[in-house]
């Protein structure tokens, strides 16, 4: 038994484990200035690998700057549900449990879900950020639901 309420390619689903939340964060589509620039910069980039060292290592280093940039250029699907915070792209997937998580810390553009209590430098490995895109408040409801229960 599923209720699904979409906005915009993003939604609400209420499941038998209980309420979710899903959007879609494209930092590609959202500016064309900039993605103009990155697109730019790839093509010098690429000409000055081609000019330097040859077709062979342009084709090598291309796909590795791809790769690199894939959150950028590939849309990435996150989903807060009762169990978990993931997010997944076009080569990366990440899955946190709320019972690992232990702090968040509240950004600009997005939040921090971290597994320690206090800063840490592995907090970038461990823990799973998630860009806002055009649902903050959801979001942050739905994480401090789920991060002050039980505090």
């Amino acid at each position: 038994m599923q209720k699904h309420i979409q906005q915009g390619g993003n939604g609400s689903v209420e499941t038998e484990r209980g309420p979710s939340l899903c959007w879609t964060v494209w930092p590609m589509g959202e500016n064309l200035l900039r993605s103009a620039a990155v697109i730019a910069f790839l093509i010098v980039a690429a000409w000055a690998i081609a000019t330097s060292f040859g077709l062979e290592w342009l084709f090598v280093s291309a796909i590795i700057l791809l790769l690199f940039l894939a959150g950028y250029f590939f849309p990435t699907h996150y989903l807060l549900d009762s169990e978990s915070a993931s997010a997944r792209g076009l080569i990366s997937r990440k899955k946190r449990y709320w019972s690992g998580l232990k702090k968040y810390y509240v950004g600009k553009k997005g939040v921090h879900l971290s597994p320690y209590t206090r800063p840490s430098r592995l907090e970038s490995f461990r823990g799973i950020y998630l860009p806002f895109g055009t649902r903050r408040e959801e979001i942050l409801h739905f994480i401090g639901e789920k991060m002050n229960r039980g505090r």
